[in-house]
C-alpha cells in the first residue's frame, strides 16, 4: 500500500523544503494539504514576508498546478474531538484522517503524540526524516528530482555545493550530508 502524507504549514514555507515535495508530489509521490492549512500558510507568509505578501497565494497556485489532487477533505468528527497539545492543530490531523495519510509531514511532531494518534494509522514525522526515507527508497528516482530542483534555478544559477548549503540552510540536515555524497550526479 503506498504511504500518503499531509504537509504541514511549516513545511510548506521554506523554499527547498516545499520544493522537495512538489518535486516528488510531481512524480508521483501522493502529498495532500487542505484548505485549512492554505489559508493557515497564506497567515504566516503574510506575517514573515510583509514585504511580499502576494507571493504567498501566487506559491499556493504554483502547488496546486504542480499537484493536481492535492485537496485532502478534513474529518469534522477529528476536528470536533481530537485531543492534541495544541488545538489548533486539529486541522493538520483532520486533514490527515480525510485524506487516508500514513504521515504528517511537519516539524512540530510533538504536537502529534503517538497517543493522540493511536488508531489512525498516523505517525508524525519531520521532513529531515521523511526525505531521507524517500532518498534511501529510491535513489536514483531522488537524486533526478533533486538534479531537476537544481537544473530549475536559473536566476541565480546554483552549483551543487551552492544548492546543498541552502538544503542544509533549511533544517534539513541529513539529507543534505546524503546529496553531499552524490553532488556528482546533481
Amino acid at each position: 500500500m503506498v504511504t500518503r502524507y499531509i504537509l504541514d504549514t511549516n513545511v510548506l514555507i521554506p523554499y527547498f523544503q516545499r520544493d522537495f515535495f512538489l518535486e516528488l508530489g510531481k512524480r508521483g509521490l501522493p502529498i495532500h494539504w487542505s484548505l485549512s492549512i492554505e489559508a493557515e500558510f497564506r497567515d504566516v507568509w503574510a506575517r514573515l514576508y510583509p514585504q511580499m505578501p502576494e507571493n504567498g497565494p501566487k506559491i499556493l497556485r504554483l502547488m496546486r498546478t504542480v499537484v493536481p489532487d492535492w485537496r485532502a477533505p478534513e474529518s469534522r468528527k477529528v476536528l470536533q474531538e481530537a485531543r492534541l497539545p495544541d488545538a489548533k492543530d486539529r486541522h493538520v490531523l483532520a486533514a490527515a484522517v480525510g485524506a487516508g495519510a500514513g504521515v504528517i509531514v511537519t516539524w512540530n511532531t510533538k504536537d502529534f503524540p503517538p497517543s493522540a494518534l493511536d488508531g489512525l494509522g498516523i505517525m508524525a514525522r519531520t521532513p529531515d526524516d521523511v526525505l531521507c526515507a524517500l532518498f534511501d527508497e529510491d535513489p536514483e528516482g531522488f537524486i533526478a528530482a533533486a538534479a531537476a530542483m537544481r537544473a530549475r534555478l536559473k536566476n541565480p544559477a546554483m552549483t551543487p555545493a551552492e544548492w546543498l548549503k541552502g538544503v542544509k540552510s533549511t533544517r534539513l540536515p541529513r539529507l543534505q550530508e546524503k546529496l553531499a555524497r552524490v553532488s556528482g550526479h546533481l
